[in-house]
């Protein structure tokens, strides 16, 4: 009998516990979404095969493709201060890379080789041209390979403190894949994702690694917020697979190799800049590079002006 008790009372409590997640889950995805802030930008969907892929083409001649930072919380939003300007002189083309802002965010294993058949695929499917193309973070891999194996996509390549060769050499083994596999569960995996893109953690991760000390908006971190759960919980994925390093990979190969134009752009508080500036450098000596001041990790939401500028002295 104290047996069946002892039961009982266990079952009891993991199904308070299972309603208690799933209720702060529902609780926490209603509040990240309900600004609105996102729904409010009108574009088109480019029927990609794994997915819905959000875009949105501004202004009038050459192409220039803007593809943002690779993160759960990011999205095209982080060109919104350079698109008006720049559509003056280039048909402009943003997009929310897959499992990111309004795009599709399904349940697989995201890989850098995915991100690169999205890049390809969206040039010859939506641009339909040779284009020029600017990347930040992450995303500058993707277009450093997607530029390998297929040039004739792409003119000139313009690149916002890409990844260290360090960080992209780490691969999917131990820690990283068990913290893949805790944040791909149901429920604990769902909340884990939810408090590591709490409102809170977002601005922490963005005034301590990504902004300078001189930047302050009260904007963008809400727009973060909601992009990261917009659609649902698929942005979960996204993030288990960056955390388990399935999305980085050694392009020390390719960017010796292609023959584009490549300018390299590096906020001076970049903590990474040196480090940055010794890779790609020496991989590539023709790369030419700028350092804009007062910006770390997003210079194109810090600097605008600034990042305008040395688009129309490299394009």
């Amino acid at each position: 009998m104290k047996n069946k008790k002892v039961l009982r009372l266990i079952a009891s409590l993991s199904a308070c516990t299972i309603a208690a997640i799933t209720v702060t889950n529902k609780v926490i995805y209603h509040l990240a979404v309900s600004k609105k802030l996102l729904e409010k930008e009108t574009g088109e969907y480019y029927d990609w095969r794994f997915g819905k892929i959000y875009y949105k083409k501004e202004g009038s001649g050459s192409p220039l493709l803007l593809v943002h930072t690779l993160d759960a919380a990011a999205s095209s939003y982080e060109w919104k201060k350079l698109i008006h300007i720049l559509s003056k002189n280039y048909t402009v083309y943003t997009l929310d890379l897959i499992g990111c802002g309004k795009s599709d965010k399904p349940k697989i294993t995201y890989t850098n080789y995915l991100y690169v058949q999205l890049i390809s695929d969206f040039i010859k499917n939506v641009i339909g041209r040779k284009t020029d193309v600017i990347a930040s973070g992450k995303s500058a891999s993707f277009i450093t390979m997607a530029c390998n194996i297929d040039a004739t996509l792409f003119h000139k390549i313009m690149m916002i403190n890409p990844d260290t060769f360090q960080e992209l050499y780490q691969t999917p083994k131990g820690t990283a894949k068990l913290i893949k596999r805790l944040i791909d569960l149901p429920l604990i995996g769902t909340l884990l994702f939810n408090i590591l893109y709490s409102r809170k953690h977002i601005d922490t991760r963005l005034t301590e690694s990504y902004f300078s000390s001189s930047f302050i908006s009260t904007t963008i971190p809400d727009v973060y917020l909601e992009s990261s759960h917009i659609n649902g919980i698929g942005g979960k994925y996204l993030t288990s697979s960056i955390k388990g390093r399935y999305i980085n990979i050694q392009i020390t190969n390719a960017l010796h190799a292609i023959d584009n134009s490549i300018y390299l752009v590096i906020g001076d508080e970049n903590p990474d800049k040196e480090a940055i500036l010794s890779d790609y450098c020496e991989c590539n000596p023709a790369i030419e590079t700028c350092i804009i001041p007062h910006s770390k990790k997003y210079t194109q939401l810090e600097c605008p002006e600034e990042l305008i500028r040395q688009i129309e002295i490299f394009f």
